[in-house]
Formats: structure tokens, sequence, C-alpha cells
């Protein structure tokens, strides 16, 4: 298998805004490889539906989600605490007479995003005077 350099940072979107492409980065690795970096965006951890979106990019330290999946993911809900994970990672396989093994080696950073118009929250201490967290999607109302 390839190893890979570890994640030691990323560059999150601060915001994310329908209509609005959304722009990624990370530092590029040492030497170049096979590795790849899978991005996934949530932006309904708390709500009732698990659409997400899932991207795979090469590891070239910059990538972009297109606005029109920001705005078809957007429409299907949001929730308190949206979160973006990036994944850098080589996967190596090898077909045997008894079947195929792979070999994964990967870095994992999350944090956390914020979404225009939504505040995140876990009790109505958090929110801004008039509002009330909604329990159990956390954000204010």
């Amino acid at each position: 298998g390839w190893g890979i350099f570890p994640l030691t940072q990323v560059e999150a979107p601060s915001r994310v805004a329908a209509g609005s492409a959304t722009a990624l980065g990370w530092p590029a690795p040492e030497v170049a490889g096979p590795g790849r970096v899978h991005v996934s965006l949530n932006v309904n951890n708390h709500g009732r539906n698990n659409a997400w979106i899932e991207c795979n990019f090469g590891d070239d330290g910059e990538a972009e989600i297109p606005a029109s999946l920001i705005d078809a993911l957007l429409v299907q809900g949001q929730s308190g605490f949206p979160t973006i994970t990036f994944r850098r990672r080589t996967v190596t396989a090898s077909d045997l007479d008894w079947g195929c093994v792979q070999l994964s080696v990967s870095s994992t950073l999350s944090a956390g995003v914020s979404l225009a118009g939504l505040t995140s929250c876990n009790d109505s201490s958090m929110c801004s005077a008039g509002q009330t967290c909604r329990a159990l999607e956390r954000f204010c109302e």
C-alpha cells in the first residue's frame, strides 16, 4: 500500500450559503502520490433526513463544491452543528485466488461549518433575545 502524509489542518469553509460554490483547502502533500481527498458535507446532522454531499478530489490542496450541489442539499433541510469531514486516503487492492484484499491508509479531520441564517444551539441561552432553541434539531428560531 501507499503511505500518505497526515492531514494536519484543513481550510474548512467558514460559511456555506445558497447560490454559492463552497471553496475547500488543505495543505497538499510534500510528494505527489496516488492519494485522494474524500470530503463529506452534512448540514442536517440533527434533522429528519440523511442527505449529505460526498466528493472525491485529487490531492492538490484545493477544490470546490459547486453551487448547484449546495443548493440541492440545503433544500433537503438544515439543523444545528453542520460538519465537514476531510479524509486523505489511498486504497490498494490485490486479487488473490480466494478473493480480493484491500488496504486503505487514511488521515481524517472534521470541522464545523456555519450556514447563512442558521444559529446552532444546545439550549436557548445560546440564542438571540426572543428566540428559543429547538431541542431536537439544535437551532434557534
